[in-house]
């Protein structure tokens, strides 16, 4: 096996390891940072494994992405014909005549992750607005603020909240919803809509449904955010969150 005869097939880059294993990069990169998408290749007897090795997992794992079940799983669901292993490493095993069958599948697959990447990057300011607001619930009321809750929409969905707070007949869930560069991050606004009209319609009361919007005074487009989220919660700006924890809440 040696890099000469598969490049004439594929065109990629190839370097052999040794008499058994070749290294071949793609002209395809997993993301921004530009590094490009290669696997392995092994001969093993009348068999090839080809595998990434982890790395395309361990790339988006380096971009600050937490790599869960759920994501493995999505992942084998875009990539049905490959392996995909818990430590996260992609590879396929097949006849040496499906050896460049068997680079694509696990080319393919760490491209899906490449892809994958976008939608899983940590959302830095949502964070940071997050942090910043449970800060402030925290030092209002102490034990009773609750942490990442799971409650059951009316779409049998489990919605995830950061907060809620324990109320003296029943808990009132609060959502963040971040803004971006002094501007309304839709984004974020038709997700917060999106659960609490889920909450919503499972019955949940209209106090007990609650957004904390990030203030963007210089965007037009604020009243907007504000009117959509009003139908389905308790809109709270930013800047009044604390007031509104000691009228409300505490």
């Amino acid at each position: 096996m040696n890099c000469q005869s598969l490049l004439s097939n594929i065109g990629f880059e190839c370097m052999s390891l040794d008499a058994e294993t070749l290294r071949i990069w793609s002209p395809f990169s997993y993301g921004a940072d530009g590094e490009h998408v290669g696997v392995y290749v092994e001969k093993r007897g009348s068999r090839v494994y080809v595998t990434d090795n982890a790395e395309a997992l361990m790339h988006a794992s380096a971009m600050g992405i937490k790599i869960t079940d759920r994501r493995v799983d999505a992942v084998r669901r875009a990539a049905s014909a490959v392996n995909i292993s818990r430590s996260g490493v992609i590879s396929t095993t097949v006849d040496g005549s499906q050896m460049h069958e068997g680079v694509v599948a696990v080319l393919n697959a760490a491209l899906a992750v490449g892809h994958f990447e976008t939608a899983w990057a940590p959302r830095v300011r949502a964070e940071s607005f997050t942090k910043v607001v449970g800060d402030i619930l925290e030092t209002e009321l102490r034990e009773r603020l609750l942490r990442d809750v799971q409650v059951t929409g009316a779409s049998g969905h489990q919605l995830e909240l950061p907060f809620a707070i324990q109320g003296k007949v029943e808990l009132i869930y609060l959502q963040p919803v971040a803004a971006e560069d002094d501007r309304v991050n839709w984004t974020n606004v038709y997700s917060g809509f999106g659960k609490m009209t889920d909450l919503k319609n499972a019955g949940a009361e209209s106090g007990t449904r609650v957004v904390v919007l990030e203030d963007a005074p210089g965007d037009p487009e604020m009243s907007k955010a504000v009117s959509l989220l009003a139908m389905s919660a308790t809109v709270v700006q930013f800047p009044k969150l604390r007031q509104w924890v000691q009228r409300h809440a505490a």
